[in-house]
């Protein structure tokens, strides 16, 4: 579990709904818990000020009078933004609930607001922002570190993440073990493993950061 203070000092809290009552009283409580947060009234000023850097979640009303926020959970959904959504509503939409949580919401609150519950809500659904955030920052970085590579260290590195001994890595390539072993350790530390293990790991996410 993340740390309340360090969760309110990387999260951003986006609030989209119609209602300046529901907007502002919202964002009053947020501010005054510590939180950091920022209102629109629409889904279409959501889309067009939004710049999903920030860690955080996102409180959607449901019913709004231009795009809903079924519409816009499956429009973030299709472009491939992983913000959490906590949905409000004012009504008791059993179906809705239910088509919202199959598409990943944290959680579906009717107003008014079970205050406890959202504070639940929003903790777990920065938590899984965080985590996904920096997992995110993490391939990157590892991706950055694999292209730092030559071509040569690369083919060291893959025969070795294949537990091909360094008799056998000289014998493919052409070169002397005295050879391998320098392309391996040159390798390993750009790429920041120690074992043959994490190599091995480091190949997998990236091939799956590849896809």
């Amino acid at each position: 579990m993340i740390d309340l203070p360090v969760l309110q000092r990387k999260c951003l809290i986006r609030i989209v709904d119609d209602d300046p009552q529901v907007r502002d009283s919202l964002s009053f409580l947020l501010k005054v818990k510590g939180w950091k947060a920022v209102t629109y009234e629409s889904a279409e000023d959501f889309l067009a000020e939004e710049r999903f850097i920030q860690p955080g979640c996102l409180i959607l009303d449901i019913r709004m009078l231009s795009m809903s926020g079924l519409e816009l959970q499956l429009h973030l959904e299709r472009k491939g933004f992983c913000l959490p959504i906590i949905f409000i509503t004012a009504h008791g939409e059993v179906d809705s609930a239910v088509h919202t949580m199959k598409h990943g919401a944290v959680d579906f609150l009717q107003k008014p607001i079970d205050h406890g519950r959202l504070d639940l809500a929003i903790r777990k659904a920065c938590e899984r922002d965080i985590t996904a955030h920096e997992a995110r920052e993490s391939a990157k970085s590892l991706l950055r570190n694999y292209d730092s590579l030559t071509k040569r260290e690369k083919e060291v590195l893959s025969f070795v993440a294949q537990e091909k001994t360094s008799k056998e890595i000289a014998v493919i390539l052409g070169i002397s073990e005295r050879t391998v072993h320098t392309y391996r350790s040159i390798g390993m530390e750009k790429l920041q493993v120690k074992t043959v293990l994490q190599l091995a790991t480091a190949f997998l996410r990236i091939k799956e950061a590849r896809l």
